[in-house]
């Protein structure tokens, strides 16, 4: 018997639970206190916030998944008792049904398809744009560095020691950001293909029953 995949709200609670422990691994180490220190264009931080964020809105997707595939579910076993304005989705499968079941066909499937996954895109632009908002720390770290190169006026020691800090500092801003940037894109992409996986499912599920009823006699 073909397991059924797990619940897309499921999924967000095991990914999220397992980041909430590695943040509190990294807040017990001090590492977060020493980003927020160390990174003085606040970039790390404000790449964090954006991480919450859309970890939140992931949540409210799955939850969405998971109320879409249930009532689908009791869609087909309802012959259609369900409110359908509850669900984008079981409202076109009732407005298939109620039109003329023949019709499903190719077109249905894709319309279904865009119904779940147009949802993910924001979830793919927010991991692009962290990955950028690493890029964009990198390059200004290492305008701070070059900046401190530049403001040598001589070889005094004093004035080595403090461009040495200078560019240090940069460095150290430059690598924040980057790590920050590419771990919160990359968990973000890791959890919206988690969350596309599960949409792909009730699509395809939603599919089926629209093939179903149009092989069925009315």
């Amino acid at each position: 018997m073909r397991r059924p995949p797990p619940s897309a709200i499921l999924v967000w609670v095991m990914v999220t639970g397992l980041v909430s422990w590695g943040a509190y691994a990294l807040w017990r180490g001090g590492m977060l206190a020493r980003l927020a220190e160390e990174d003085p264009s606040k970039l790390s931080l404000v790449i964090l916030a954006v991480y919450g964020l859309t970890q939140l809105y992931a949540g409210w997707l799955a939850a969405s998944l998971h109320r879409d595939r249930r009532l689908v579910d009791a869609f087909a076993r309802a012959r259609g008792e369900v409110e359908s304005r509850a669900s984008p989705i079981v409202a076109y499968l009732s407005a298939r049904r109620a039109r003329d079941a023949d019709t499903a066909g190719d077109d249905g499937f894709s319309y279904l398809r865009a119904l779940t996954g147009d949802r993910l895109s924001s979830g793919w632009f927010v991991a692009d744009l962290m990955f950028k908002l690493g890029l964009v720390g990198t390059v200004i770290g290492f305008i701070l560095m070059l900046g401190a190169i530049t403001d040598l006026r001589s070889l005094d020691i004093h004035q080595a020691l403090r461009m040495l800090g200078d560019m240090s500092a940069g460095m150290r801003l430059a690598l924040y950001t980057t790590l920050t940037g590419l771990s919160c894109g990359a968990l973000t992409g890791i959890q919206f293909h988690l969350l596309e996986r599960s949409a792909d499912t009730l699509s395809r599920e939603a599919g089926a029953l629209l093939e179903r009823e149009a092989g069925s006699p009315r």
